[in-house]
């Protein structure tokens, strides 16, 4: 069984149930398991611990919002999502009256679903976080509106191995019939990156833009380091040097017999990838706010990829390793 699973995905349809587990994983970065089988639910709820349940209301063993319950026994903290395609109005009536749910999301709208996890992500932390005690960001922000205060409310490493797409470097291209063997120099970045949605929604909260949003970076990038000191502790060099062979040969072939005219070899930083909960009190009402933030720490790894370029203009891409740095 997976590790660190975090949401359950519940639907008599496995495909279905499995679609959407790997939806999550890779708009929200944060795992989920499929099943269809209620049995099967429960004991993933024994062995893990599940923030959020996502279920099919209409299955033919129990209906989602009994096997809610008996979800609900075992984690009381637990949000949930139903999913109704066949469910009627007083299913969903029902639902919400007893507070079975957080939401409810109709199949055709599941492109709206990752929003809702990430809400019930941050309703379900900032709820068991309750008896935590925040740890203020100790860099002083001086040029925060002063009735803003920010602190860390947890950071949880949600993805091991990630990469960024448009991080791919390209070290060389060659064509049909040429052989190189070069010396690379791989350099490692240490810069902790804040992905583009959470910079947004960091900047809609704040109502502040880039300078402020660099020191509160710094302040997460501390707080990471000292928790996970560890998994992210880099050596001493920041680069590596390697003497890489590049090749294609004369009417090269791919395994469909089309004819290979070049190759282009690539290399990706890979990250780790931490969800910050970030905790934003005004001053003045003492309102708070619990804003999710996916925060990549840079790895000492890097991962390869071949893309070859074909004779009927089509591409092919494989990844052909990890390295270290």
């Amino acid at each position: 069984m997976e590790k660190n699973v975090e949401i359950l995905v519940v639907d008599d349809d496995f495909s279905y149930a499995q679609t959407i587990a790997n939806m999550i994983g890779r708009k929200c970065n944060i795992k989920a398991i499929p099943t269809s089988s209620t049995d099967e639910a429960i004991r993933v709820m024994k062995k893990h611990c599940i923030k959020i349940a996502i279920l099919d209301q209409r299955m033919p063993c129990m209906k989602g919002t009994e096997l809610f319950e008996n979800l609900s026994k075992i984690n009381p903290y637990m949000r949930s999502i139903m999913l109704t395609g066949q469910a009627d109005s007083d299913d969903i009536r029902k639902a919400y009256e007893t507070h079975k749910y957080d939401a409810v999301l109709e199949k055709h709208e599941i492109d709206k679903l990752h929003d809702i996890v990430f809400r019930l992500y941050a309703k379900y932390t900032s709820v068991v976080a309750g008896n935590r005690t925040p740890k203020p960001i100790k860099r002083k922000f001086k040029f925060l509106p002063r009735a803003i205060k920010c602190s860390i409310i947890s950071t949880d490493c949600v993805l091991d191995d990630h990469y960024v797409e448009d991080g791919w470097i390209t070290e060389k291209k060659v064509s049909e019939n040429e052989e190189i063997t070069e010396t690379h120099t791989y350099s490692f970045s240490k810069e902790v990156k804040i992905t583009e949605s959470s910079k947004r929604l960091l900047e809609s909260s704040l109502s502040v833009k880039s300078p402020f949003i660099k020191l509160i970076k710094q302040g997460i990038t501390a707080e990471i380091i000292n928790s996970y000191e560890r998994s992210v502790k880099t050596s001493a060099s920041n680069s590596s040097t390697k003497e890489i062979k590049y090749s294609l040969g004369k009417d090269e072939k791919n395994s469909k017999g089309v004819k290979i005219i070049s190759k282009q070899y690539e290399y990706a930083q890979l990250y780790k990838t931490y969800l910050v909960h970030l905790q934003i009190v005004c001053g003045c009402c003492q309102t708070k706010r619990i804003i999710p933030l996916n925060i990549l720490m840079p790895k000492e790894n890097y991962l390869t990829r071949v893309i070859n370029h074909l004779e009927n203009g089509e591409e092919e891409v494989f990844l052909t390793g990890r390295c270290s740095f």
